[in-house]
Parts: structure tokens; sequence; C-alpha cells
């Protein structure tokens, strides 16, 4: 295979990157995102998204909470770091879990892209 070639990128999402603000009044970190969670994200083309998975966690105090986890497949420039947030079209936004998953330092010399980790919890 060719070292130039490249998967389709057919679906756009957003990306808002994660930085530590301020400490609230209770010494909690208080995120910030780049751009704002409620402004749209920089635009990204990617290759993929995998359908999401549910999960139904027993947490005390939480009978409604659901975790969702989702995969998202990118071209190898592409490598949001943990805790950014991704807006998925049509599932909302997600947090990126862990760090890119690449095949980088493959025997074949050819990167095809990153797997992106994700989460999203409600309840």
């Amino acid at each position: 295979m060719s070292a130039s070639l490249e998967w389709p990128t057919p679906i756009t999402v957003g990306h808002h990157v994660y930085s530590s603000g301020t400490r609230d009044a209770h010494n909690r970190v208080v995120a910030v995102y780049t751009p704002p969670l409620d402004q749209p994200g920089v635009q990204v083309a990617v290759i993929g998204i995998e359908t999401p998975k549910s999960l139904e966690p027993h947490v005390t105090g939480h009978t409604n909470r659901v975790e969702r986890t989702a995969k998202l497949f990118t071209l190898p420039g592409f490598k949001p770091a943990d805790r950014d947030v991704i807006d998925l079209p049509e599932l909302g936004q997600w947090e990126v879990v862990g760090i890119p998953e690449s095949s980088d330092g493959n025997p074949f010399g050819w990167v095809p892209g990153n797997t992106i980790n994700l989460r999203r919890i409600t309840g």
C-alpha cells in the first residue's frame, strides 16, 4: 500500500479544547473550553463514528444514570487530548477519554489514522 493513501472524511465534528481554569469556592478546578461549549467547536473532518454503546452502571444515588461510549475515527493529524469535548452530529457533546490510539510504529509504515475514545454520561 502507498504511504500517501488516505481515507475519505465524509463527517464533520466540532472540537473544543479543554484547559483547567480557576478554582471555585469549594477549591474544585473549573474547566474552560475553547471555543466555549455553548458555541460550535472548531470543525474537523473525520473518517467515521462508531455506533454508540450504552452502559447503565449501578451507582448509588444515580438511578437514571446512563453512560454511553463511542469511538471516533480520524486522520493521523487530529489528536484531541483527554477531557477535550467533541460535538458529534445529531449525538451531542462527548468527552474525549485518554489519548488517541494510533497504529504508528507498525511494520508496514502506513498510519491510516487514529481512534479517539469518547464517553457521554447523563442522569
